[in-house]
């Protein structure tokens, strides 16, 4: 007989092994003889458990899929499936196995089925097709995954994406609802700038017009004050309408031709008062690259350039804020036009910057407290350079300065405009001298120069200016900075005009002050401009002086007073007033002197503090919102630690005008309450009403 047995032996090395024996019965010579056969199928049971732990795998796997699985050979026909755990067959029959799908589905689906089922076998790729049917009044969708595993079947994994889409639809639904919100803000939003900007337009252009009329200095502060704070709510409100018109998708750019150079100067002319005031130097450089007649949306360009001015005009104390523009020439005739803004000011931690970018976000808290603004002039500036094309991104090292870069993408206009055009060629080989401390001055005025064709001489300081000309006897002009250490223009001036020799020489006077009488009188020089000097306007000017006119300046004159010092009379009272807004607290400082009081001004609640406990004072007029320490806990502060008899009367300042705030604030401590805008009638109320609780306390 044949025999096979498996069973474990032991080998020699004395482990044991699995051994396969087989035994066959044979004869010979008429007896009969065993043959055994020992086989050690190690490998083999190796193998084999391999094979039967893969089985089980798939065999788990296969019953974990929460899918109904169908199994298709290439003609279609169903062979076999596994339904759901919970027993569901995606299909709108019971009977299938055997059938077609054909036969089985509805047209179109069974057509595209079919039709993926061979591209799955042909392509040997997964292949993906989502249907639909109703069932008991409710529409289930599916979604059906098709991959070959042999020759001539493929395996159909069917999922239940009912929920799924149900969840995507309601996702859709809340899309288009935020969106409509968004659109309804929009509108509101627009609506309600209208009519803010209704009143604030006749402020602007009331002030204006007043500005053009004969005022003394002091009206002229006055009223400057009114123009600066009604253009800063004016800018404040159109950043939140174009914000939110981003944000809505609505913003729609212009496309109309410009002169770029007017459109840089023209945003140069709007922050150089500001950079006035704090004696800094505004220079600006066009290169020879860059066209300059383009197609773009000049108001967007110059909205994003006047705030990059005003930001570097706003955080730096000395030192100067220069503008740079470069070019680079694209395909189809296409320029990516680069504007660097750069200043010395306070510089940003590098920390800082990746948020710089973001609505509502400033470097610190006291930020805004400090320099003013909303964190959306950068966020706003961000998206317009990405609609014009174009990206921004900034440099800048803490106590160096700044320098922030952006670009637009704009094509040349095809009609260059008409401009009047400076004669060609009149300062060819014209020898004249620039003198000015500020190294970028001198150097954007000799770039000009040289582009006009002349010989620009260069001196840092007046005793340099005057060993050029110990040296140079044909120097046709001299161009003076008027503010210069050691030797100012005035008397550079003055030393040139005594010697004989220098004396015919035309002087042009730049400066960031105006034009003073003395020096008029003194016939120092032929002209003068301000920074920062506009191309058109110095080459205007040179000629003008090279021909020997003068340019004229405005006079203005005087005018009476408004108010009248009684009220501090009748009702003397020491004052202290805590804002730490700058323009609030000149408003309330300048208010009270014109009614005959000497106020104390302070930034903080803390100093306010500080002032109460070093000085007896009658009334605090006290801001609620300041740094370091807020007005309402100055106020806790002040009557915990003030002595009975010199409690001071502490009256509330605050822009919070809503119902209620007034309880509030007199809960908190405080004696009275004033809204803002500040109203000298109100102010004169609350005024008497504190001097006669102090004569009442003295009495």
């Amino acid at each position: 007989c044949r025999h096979q047995k498996e069973f474990y032996a032991l080998h020699k090395t004395g482990r044991e092994v699995p051994v396969r024996i087989s035994i066959e019965k044979v004869q010979f010579r008429e007896k009969d003889y065993y043959i055994l056969a020992f086989n050690d199928i190690s490998v083999q049971k190796q193998k084999q458990r391999e094979v039967e732990e893969k089985q089980a795998q798939l065999q788990a796997l296969f019953e974990a899929i929460p899918d109904c699985v169908f199994w298709v050979d290439n003609e279609g026909v169903f062979r076999g499936y596994k339904p759901t755990p919970e027993g569901k067959v995606a299909l709108p029959v019971e009977n299938f196995i055997g059938q077609r799908i054909l036969d089985v589905l509805p047209a179109p689906l069974n057509q595209q089925l079919h039709e993926a089922i061979q591209r799955a076998i042909a392509e040997d790729s997964i292949q993906s097709v989502e249907y639909r049917f109703d069932f008991q009044d409710r529409t289930r969708y599916y979604e059906a995954r098709l991959r070959r595993f042999s020759e001539n079947e493929v395996i159909v994994a069917v999922r239940d994406i009912t929920e799924l889409k149900e969840t995507l639809l309601q996702l859709k639904q809340a899309k288009d609802d935020a969106e409509s919100a968004a659109r309804a803000k929009a509108d509101f939003l627009a609506n309600m700038s209208h009519e803010i900007r209704t009143p604030l337009n006749a402020v602007i252009g009331m002030t204006g017009l007043l500005l053009d009329t004969p005022l003394n200095r002091e009206q002229k502060e006055y009223v400057n004050t009114i123009r600066t704070s009604s253009d800063a709510l004016l800018a404040l409100i159109n950043d939140i309408l174009d914000f939110s018109k981003i944000e809505a998708g609505k913003l729609e750019l212009e496309k109309t031709p410009f002169h770029l150079p007017t459109a840089v100067e023209e945003c140069l002319d709007l922050v150089t008062p500001k950079a006035m005031e704090k004696h800094l130097e505004l220079a600006f450089y066009i290169s020879d690259d860059v066209p300059v007649h383009i197609e773009s949306d000049v108001t967007r360009i110059r909205q994003i350039l006047v705030n990059l001015l005003s930001n570097a005009v706003k955080f730096t104390d000395k030192g100067e804020v220069t503008v740079w523009v470069t070019a680079k020439l694209l395909p189809n005739n296409l320029y990516e036009i680069h504007f660097s803004v750069k200043d010395t000011g306070i510089g940003i931690p590098q920390e800082k910057i990746p948020t710089l970018f973001d609505a509502f976000t400033q470097v610190d808290a006291s930020t805004t407290r400090r320099f003013g603004g909303t964190g959306l002039g950068l966020a706003i500036s961000k998206r317009l350079c990405e609609m014009l094309g174009g990206r921004i991104w900034m440099e800048s090292e803490v106590g160096k300065g700044s320098t922030f870069h952006f670009t637009i993408v704009a094509s040349p206009a095809k009609e260059k405009l008409s401009l009047p055009q400076p004669e060609e060629h009149f300062l060819r080989n014209n020898k004249i001298l620039v003198v000015d401390d500020n190294a970028t001055n001198r150097q954007i005025l000799s770039l000009l120069l040289k582009k006009w064709e002349a010989i620009p001489l260069e001196a840092a300081d007046g005793f340099q200016a005057l060993k050029i000309l110990q040296q140079e006897n044909d120097i046709r002009l001299i161009i003076v900075d008027m503010q210069m250490p050691q030797m100012d223009g005035a008397e550079l001036a003055r030393k040139i005009k005594q010697n004989p020799a220098w004396a015919h020489i035309p002087l042009l006077l730049l400066t960031s002050l105006g034009y003073q009488s003395r020096w008029k009188k003194e016939n120092l020089f032929q002209a003068w401009l301000s920074k920062p000097v506009k191309p058109s306007q110095l080459f205007n000017t040179i000629a003008q002086v090279l021909h020997g006119k003068h340019v004229q300046q405005p006079v203005t004159t005087e005018d009476r007073p408004v108010f009248e010092p009684d009220m501090g009379k009748k009702f003397p009272l020491r004052i202290l007033v805590a804002e730490d807004n700058p323009v609030n607290q000149r408003v309330a400082k300048r208010i009270l002197e014109k009614l005959g009081y000497r106020p104390e001004v302070v930034s903080n609640g803390l100093e306010a503090v500080q002032a109460v406990q070093s000085a007896p004072y009658d009334v605090v007029l006290m801001d609620v919102q300041m740094p370091e320490m807020d007005g309402v806990e100055a106020t806790r502060i002040i009557r915990q630690e003030a002595a009975l008899d010199k409690k001071p009367f502490i009256v509330a300042l605050t822009a919070n005008a809503l119902a209620g705030d007034r309880e509030k604030y007199l809960a908190a401590g405080m004696d009275d309450y004033l809204s803002k805008p500040l109203r000298v009638d109100a102010l004169k109320s609350v005024l008497k009403k504190c001097y006669e609780k102090v004569a009442l306390t003295t009495s």
